[in-house]
């Protein structure tokens, strides 16, 4: 894999400009769907956060990527990239995740997502190494895409978190979605309010912070969820 690496860093890209225009794409649209997200809550007149705003991004992203990734598997084997050629639906995929990390630390940072760093760290490391493999190690992008492909459990785990800062603890769909994905959410704790805000003053409901912003958190009330799963 390294000897394969060295060769074809050796030679340019052919579809630089494409990944290029993906990566670039990806990460405009992150804004939009996060844009719409905003535009349709406030159409139906519900104060919407940004992290839960995020979640609709984070579950774009796992069916974009996981439907490329998909395809490059059942498309490809092992020995794909072998000889010059690239699985170049699956390095697209990977474009596309790293426009999403990349959007998503600038999230986090946002709305103060705790803990930080564990993820922030997963963001920097995955993306580093996506694009590397995307630019320059096709060979490697078939076996990416089995991890890739992993970010099927994410739109569950978002409608989780979704339901559960709604409140919608006793509805079916809730208790199925958590049969779906047991190990989703850690159970909430007697000072933790509904949808990922850490209460330390009573302040926080399940439709966001009552601190003085239901956007963002303030010195009494700070978020602990992000868009990333």
């Amino acid at each position: 894999l390294i000897s394969a690496s060295r060769r074809m860093s050796a030679d340019p890209d052919p579809h630089w400009d494409i990944k290029l225009a993906t990566f670039g794409v990806a990460f405009l649209g992150c804004f939009l769907v996060s844009l719409l997200t905003r535009l349709a809550s406030d159409a139906a007149g519900v104060d919407v956060p940004l992290h839960i705003r995020g979640l609709a991004v984070s579950g774009v992203h796992a069916i974009v990527v996981v439907s490329t990734a998909t395809l490059t598997f059942l498309r490809g084997h092992g020995d794909i990239g072998v000889g010059g050629e690239e699985p170049l639906l699956g390095s697209l995929g990977l474009c596309v995740s790293v426009a999403y990390f990349v959007w998503d630390v600038r999230n986090m940072l946002r709305t103060g997502y705790q803990p930080l760093v564990p993820l922030l760290m997963h963001h920097v490391i995955s993306g580093a190494s996506m694009s590397w493999i995307a630019c320059c190690v096709p060979r490697a992008v078939w076996y990416t895409c089995i991890l890739q492909m992993s970010e099927a459990t994410v739109p569950v785990n978002n409608l989780v978190t979704l339901w559960e800062w709604r409140g919608a603890h006793d509805r079916p769909s809730y208790t199925l979605l958590r049969w779906l994905l047991p190990a989703s959410k850690a159970a909430n704790s007697p000072v933790h309010g509904e949808g990922g805000y850490v209460c330390e003053s009573g302040c926080c409901s399940p439709r966001g912070c009552r601190c003085g912003s239901s956007s963002s958190h303030t010195s009494t009330c700070r978020s602990t969820a992000s868009g990333a799963a």
